[in-house]
């Protein structure tokens, strides 16, 4: 059964993105990014899959996140929703998702998401706006501002 579903998730994610979620919880004991690897060439599917997920979980990961600021942690989330979060952060980088309203700003600008992490991503994809946003919760204030700036005069271009 469970290859039948990594052969069709696919189609599953294209169908109903919450239940191929509860098909991963029931099947595969919630590794998303299993599931999220069989799409990995198809980035929409990934996508509505992935960001599936952090709608169902999302209250889940911000109370570990704060559990960790909290007790001074410097380890911040789990390494499997760290890796579920930069995976998201890597396929909106790309821009060639069909659903432009969604942009990678959105998801770095919440306070769970990993910041030097997802500013390498951002970095290595030229998501100018994005790591302007990250060195602002950074608090690298003049670094955040240069790229805004760069932002607005590549838009008057």
């Amino acid at each position: 059964m469970k290859e039948l579903i990594n052969q069709n998730i696919g189609d599953f994610v294209n169908m109903d993105p919450e239940q191929a979620v509860k098909i991963c919880d029931q099947w595969f004991d919630k590794d998303y990014m299993r599931l999220a690897d069989e799409l990995k060439d198809h980035k929409e599917l990934a996508f509505s899959f992935l960001n599936t997920v952090l709608q169902q979980h999302e209250s889940e990961i911000m109370k570990e996140y704060e559990a960790s600021v909290m007790a001074n942690s410097t380890e911040g989330i789990s390494p499997k929703n760290k890796d579920l979060l930069l995976r998201l952060i890597d396929i909106l980088c790309d821009r060639k998702l069909k659903q432009s309203s969604i942009s990678v700003v959105d998801y770095v600008s919440k306070s769970y998401f990993p910041i030097d992490d997802c500013l390498k991503i951002c970095e290595s994809k030229k998501s100018i706006e994005a790591c302007a946003v990250l060195y602002r919760r950074k608090g690298n204030y003049k670094k955040s501002l240069k790229l805004y700036i760069d932002t607005i005069v590549n838009l008057c271009v």
